[in-house]
């Protein structure tokens, strides 16, 4: 047999070492999702009983987390951001109610993108961008209630994508369009990433309301660490990734048995609405239950789509969370995919927390999401993922 060089030998030395490296050093949260199962560990909570006194939160809807730690509470009803250190200790409050630069009217979702805050405000219909200390920078307002911002995502550079969802009254088939589109770090469009149309709520004039319409194939998508836009349409069990600038980079699929849409599912949804009632004698009720205007217009598919949700982590790896046909089992497991799109395991969610979780955001290894407890207080809960 022929001899090998001393080269050679050393480049399959070189090679079999990395490998045996690799596979000896698998990234933590993916070693979780190859047994099949992970926890949530509630580290601590930010909440009423936390802040300092006369202070309270009145409606926290969004976070967002800074490279330090530093986090950001958007409370709508407050109209002012409360930021915390990375222990949960209070720091400061930002903005204050009104329209000017500075000022917040019902702000509804807040981002860090790199060095500035990304705050969307209902009121104001406008997208405030500062700096982590809280002061104005800039202000983009969006004058028309037909094309509306629905999330927020920073990119590592500073750049902003932004998901549109635009209403063409017309258009009863897909009244709606999403688009994903990117902008730069002082709100200057520069190019849609992605779009589709779809059926998420019929438009309706007496009274001018959109009907959600349950069960309709929606657009998900998430950024990872890296700045890759991860983005789904759930017509079918079909992913794509791109990159905000040179476009698609790959797409992956998986196998799935359509769940077919029951009564259960129909009268959970209708139980969701309520109306304020107004009596004679000046007093108020609250009426549960879908009035009839929403009834008469709501249609529901025969089947669900394939997933309901995306959220990538701090690996890089993606979740998704799909529909199955044991509805009590369906928010305990979610399937996992790494970055390449290689399935990796259906995973169990073990203890208190489960699907759907509340614009969840995960930040090196941690999962964090507001919650209600049990006596009405507002949190913002950090969690450990753990075996």
């Amino acid at each position: 047999m022929k001899p090998m060089r001393k080269s050679s030998i050393i480049l399959f030395l070189m090679l079999g070492l990395s490998q045996v490296h690799l596979l000896g050093n698998e990234n933590p949260l993916k070693k979780l999702y190859r047994n099949g199962k992970v926890k949530f560990v509630k580290e601590f909570v930010i909440s009423d009983k936390t802040l300092s006194e006369g202070l309270y939160f009145e409606n926290p809807n969004s976070h967002a987390i800074d490279a330090d730690g530093n986090v950001y509470v958007c409370d709508g009803e407050a109209n002012h951001i409360k930021k915390f250190n990375a222990e949960g200790k209070f720091i400061e409050t930002i903005g204050r109610s009104g329209a000017g630069p500075g000022e917040f009217g019902l702000p509804d979702f807040i981002e860090v993108s790199k060095d500035r805050l990304v705050l969307w405000e209902w009121g104001n219909r406008r997208i405030s961008v500062l700096n982590l200390e809280g002061k104005f920078i800039k202000g983009f307002r969006f004058s028309g209630a037909n094309e509306l911002p629905m999330e927020i995502r920073g990119l590592p550079g500073g750049q902003i994508i932004i998901e549109i969802e635009k209403t063409d009254f017309s258009n009863q088939k897909y009244p709606q369009e999403c688009r994903i589109d990117l902008y730069s770090s002082d709100m200057e469009f520069i190019k849609t990433i992605y779009s589709r149309k779809l059926y998420r709520a019929k438009p309706i004039m007496k009274p001018r309301v959109h009907v959600p319409q349950p069960f309709n194939p929606m657009v998900h998508w998430d950024v990872s660490p890296e700045g890759k836009v991860v983005i789904g349409f759930s017509e079918k069990y079909e992913i794509e990734v791109f990159d905000p600038h040179d476009g698609k980079l790959l797409s992956f699929s998986h196998k799935y048995t359509p769940v077919q849409v029951n009564n259960k599912d129909k009268e959970d949804h209708f139980s969701k609405f309520w109306v304020k009632e107004f009596k004679a004698d000046g007093s108020t009720r609250i009426r549960t239950g879908a009035p009839d205007y929403i009834a008469n217009n709501t249609e529901f598919p025969k089947f669900k789509p394939a997933y309901n949700s995306i959220i990538i982590d701090s690996e890089e790896n993606i979740w998704i969370h799909p529909y199955m046909e044991n509805r009590n089992e369906e928010n305990r497991y979610f399937d996992v995919f790494d970055r390449e799109g290689q399935f990796i395991n259906h995973v169990r969610i073990l203890g208190e927390v489960g699907f759907p979780f509340f614009k969840a955001k995960i930040y090196k290894n941690y999962l964090w999401q507001i919650e209600t407890d049990e006596e009405g207080f507002h949190t913002v809960a950090k969690y450990r993922i753990s075996d």
